[in-house]
């Protein structure tokens, strides 16, 4: 698995409201793990957008919090988590809290998992794909092909259409 984006953002504490630089590593399959600094010793904590994620805003969106000082309130994010808790970050510029937010929101609504040699069996195995056939991975989701002799294994779904998987 590889990272969307790394660097420094500014992280809010919870209780005491003051603000500390994290290190900030987003992942392709929707983690955002944060560490005290840049070598990634000591994680902090692990956020699965995907799931515990509610929105994401940035700027002024991001309310009454005020950012750090000398940094400008247009560099604010704010993850709103289904907890009800808030996580306030605070980007080096507007520009690096834009190029955040969509990467935040890509890996929120779009994670990428990565397939292992043994699901490439499993998946063999019920004749839902057949890497010989279809020659590489694919990019895309589990859709309905229609049959074409020799290209796919042999189980056919109720209406008569084959099945593939492609990744995504």
């Amino acid at each position: 698995m590889a990272f969307v984006k790394s660097g420094w953002l500014w992280r809010q504490s919870s209780i005491l409201k003051r603000w500390k630089k994290h290190w900030f590593d987003l992942w392709m399959d929707g983690s955002l793990i944060y560490y005290p600094d840049e070598n990634r010793g000591n994680l902090e904590e692990r956020i699965l957008l995907k799931f515990h994620c509610l929105s994401i805003k940035s700027g002024a969106d991001c309310g009454d919090v005020q950012p750090p000082e000398g940094s400008p309130q247009d560099a604010m994010l704010l993850i709103h988590l289904r907890d009800h808790t808030r996580i306030y970050l605070c980007a080096e510029s507007q520009d690096d809290a834009v190029a955040w937010k969509m990467a935040l929101e890509d890996a929120k609504y779009f994670p990428v998992s990565d397939l292992s040699a043994s699901m490439h069996l499993f998946l063999a195995g019920l004749n839902f794909y057949s890497p010989k056939a279809a020659g590489a991975m694919e990019m895309g989701s589990l859709t309905p092909s229609l049959p074409r002799s020799g290209q796919l294994g042999s189980s056919k779904a109720p209406s008569g259409a084959q099945y593939r998987v492609i990744l995504i």
